[in-house]
């Protein structure tokens, strides 16, 4: 019985997406009805990706997965390059946040906010003590994998990421009015201890000339750090921030966790490899077609329409995909003699 259910199983495959003589040389899946059912399939599947890019990010979900995301990207592109992993530090963290959270209360995107406070005043917020600091923005994203690939494409951003100095990293992320509508801020703070090493002096990036991205390096010479900052009401802990470190992370830990802080890159593989299944089916048939001399109409006209709509939503993904980084191409970095 098992073995009658599974050649019947096998003859039914054969004949959906086979062209033979049993199926006169005609595919169900690229019958009408097939193409049909299968069309709506894909606007189903494109609905949800959008809801999930447009409606659940504002909700706070992906928010909530994406600093371990772009922690595990940025430690993957160090450890491309030969670089030690940085280790998640939450002091570190929670001045990223204070940050993310003030740029989305008060609806700016900039390093310096517009009553002055620069990235520098939310570590002394903290009590974190550092030799070298590094600060990347970045606002108006769905996708963490984009967030980190618009970093490593603007030579500042990218200063920062690959600075062998850096040793720590924190990440907060909030959800605010910015231009007149709801969006994502991001903070990626660096920082290496007192005690590191001094950094080797290198030429100043050039700026990215891309509209979207804020973020070139701005070394500072070593001076003493005398920026002096009241704390906040609430209490804020003033441990050293080594001896909370976290372990680096190198990519998110499951697939779940891929798609929520990588949706963009997950639905476009996944219609890629559709798209490509489709095209090798239409092309098996064609070719059959050709040599036996049959043609049919409606067979290639279904293939070549099921195409057409997976690679529409695959532009779709491609093009609605932005992240938007600080306007005058330039990231934050700071050396201190403490």
């Amino acid at each position: 019985m098992a073995r009658r259910k599974k050649r019947r199983l096998h003859r039914t495959l054969h004949d959906y997406f086979i062209p033979h003589r049993g199926n006169r040389y005609k595919p169900g899946v690229f019958a009408l009805g097939s193409v049909a059912v299968l069309a709506v399939v894909v606007l189903l599947f494109l609905g949800i990706y959008v809801v999930d890019t447009k409606v659940a990010t504002k909700s706070g979900f992906f928010a909530s997965v994406l600093p371990a995301a772009l922690t595990a990207y940025t430690n993957a592109d160090r450890l491309a390059l030969s670089l030690p992993g940085l280790t998640e530090d939450p002091l570190l963290a929670k001045a990223a946040q204070m940050k993310a959270d003030d740029m989305a209360a008060k609806g700016y995107f900039a390093h310096v906010s517009p009553d002055g406070k620069t990235p520098w005043y939310w570590l002394d917020q903290m009590g974190y003590k550092y030799s070298y600091a590094g600060e990347n923005l970045a606002v108006d994203f769905v996708d963490s994998k984009d967030v980190e690939d618009a970093w490593m494409q603007s030579p500042a951003h990218h200063a920062n990421i690959v600075k062998p100095n850096y040793t720590k990293i924190g990440i907060g992320v909030a959800s605010g009015m910015y231009q007149g509508r709801e969006t994502t801020f991001v903070v990626e703070l660096f920082a290496a201890a007192p005690d590191a090493e001094s950094p080797t002096v290198a030429a100043t990036p050039q700026a990215s000339t891309d509209p979207r991205v804020l973020g070139a390096e701005s070394a500072v010479p070593a001076v003493k750090h005398t920026e002096v900052a009241q704390p906040p009401h609430e209490v804020i802990a003033k441990a050293e921030p080594q001896t909370q470190s976290v372990e680096p992370e190198t990519m998110p830990a499951s697939p779940v966790e891929k798609v929520a802080t990588s949706p963009t890159h997950v639905f476009a593989y996944i219609l890629a490899a559709l798209l490509l299944v489709i095209l090798g089916l239409l092309g098996t048939m064609m070719s059959i077609h050709a040599r036996i001399g049959v043609r049919s109409l409606e067979m290639t006209g279904g293939g070549l329409v099921l195409a057409s709509l997976v690679a529409g939503c695959l532009y779709f993904a491609a093009s609605s995909s932005t992240v938007i980084l600080p306007s005058d191409g330039q990231a934050a970095s700071v050396s201190l003699a403490l």
